[in-house]
């Protein structure tokens, strides 16, 4: 098997990014596919860069309409004895890869952006159905909201996958949150992402004021990613809490093993690495209820999925925080809760998703449309 993949950049930084990698690396590890990528850019710390099994062209500039003639060159000439075509993210490398569909099935998704035909959130007729053979969404929320608008056979469900060996419990250091001005001895509950409304750090700063508005050891919390000034304000004016900043790996691993529990407050979320980072690690998850999370965390097994936004708005709900509190302080007082828990989210992340299986249901879709 033949695999042609076609992106705009495999580089590390997004969440389409990772899946890119995470997938590429699978499937050479696991099968006995061969890959090769068309992409402008490809991350410089992959391990399988120099795979027997895998060719990169890089002369491929989709955003660039002035580079189009060069970059449907390139395509053809990557494009050699290839048995299916995967695109998994940027629109103008799906359009730019119809060039070559001809006798070759199509592939894209989780990551495209829907065409600017109409107002939409999610692939139509046209990007899932005439652009392409099997659109893939990584979770079942997301197929349950794009199939209003596809036929349900045009869908596939191939979850993220994660490294258990990139991220886990082994890496837990005592030392390493006291170095970052955690000094407190309580718990430390984690959040980590981006910093806009859905993802709910708003609600969680609220919920933590409510946790230690009278305990005599605070619970403590770390937050990882770039956040707006006026929550690095209220951070910084908590003795109990500290920022970081962007971090990447080996740090960030390191991070993820050293907290207590991991918080994911938002509102949405289609299927989410932090949440996979974190039960990878062995720690607890505490999730919302709406997209992906619920189907990666086992409510009271690998973590707490919790009502905080509603389903008819998907604005959090004003209890949002009541709620997120409670649930901090269980896990908080309950040590052995937290460590049954977190050996069940490693074992969960082991299991179900790691990298073998997303290559394993990857080579079934492929092989399923090469016949």
């Amino acid at each position: 098997m033949h695999i042609l993949v076609i992106t705009h950049r495999a580089v590390h930084g997004t969440g389409p990014a990772r899946n890119i990698l995470t997938t590429l690396g699978a499937l050479l590890e696991h099968t006995d596919a061969r890959v090769t990528l068309v992409a402008e850019a490809l991350d410089e710390g992959v391990s399988w860069r120099e795979h027997p099994r895998f060719r990169w062209f890089s002369d491929f500039h989709p955003k660039r309409p002035g580079k189009w003639a060069t970059s449907l060159a390139t395509l053809r000439r990557a494009a050699a004895d290839t048995d299916v075509i995967w695109v998994p993210a940027n629109t103008a490398s799906l359009l730019l890869a119809q060039s070559l569909r001809l006798g070759r099935p199509l592939v894209c998704g989780p990551n495209i952006t829907p065409l600017p035909l109409r107002r939409a959130d999610s692939p139509g007729f046209v990007e899932a159905e005439l652009l392409c053979d099997r659109w893939i969404e990584a979770s079942q929320a997301r197929i349950d909201h794009v199939k209003r608008r596809v036929r349900l056979g045009r869908l596939e469900r191939i979850p993220h996958a994660i490294d258990p060996r990139t991220f886990s419990p082994a890496f837990r250091a005592t030392d390493f949150w006291p170095e970052r001005g955690l000094t407190g001895t309580g718990p430390i509950a984690l959040f980590t992402g981006r910093d806009y409304e859905l993802k709910g750090l708003a609600q969680l700063l609220d919920a933590m004021d409510l946790v230690n508005a009278d305990r005599a050891v605070p619970v403590q919390l770390a937050v990882i990613g770039d956040i707006t000034p006026a929550h690095a304000e209220r951070v910084r004016t908590r003795p109990w809490a500290v920022a970081t900043g962007r971090m990447n790996l080996p740090a960030l691993a390191t991070a993820f093993a050293s907290a207590d529990v991991a918080v994911s407050p938002s509102s949405w979320e289609s299927f989410s690495y932090v949440v996979l980072e974190s039960q990878a690690s062995g720690i607890p998850v505490i999730c919302g209820d709406r997209g992906g999370p619920p189907e990666i965390v086992a409510n009271e097994d690998t973590g707490l999925v919790l009502k905080i936004a509603s389903d008819e708005t998907g604005l959090h709900l004003s209890d949002a925080p009541a709620t997120l509190a409670r649930a901090i302080e269980q896990l908080a007082d309950t040590p052995d809760l937290r460590q049954r828990m977190g050996a069940a989210a490693r074992e969960r992340a082991v299991t179900e998703f790691s990298e073998a299986r997303l290559a394993e249901r990857m080579m079934k879709l492929f092989e399923s449309l090469a016949r």
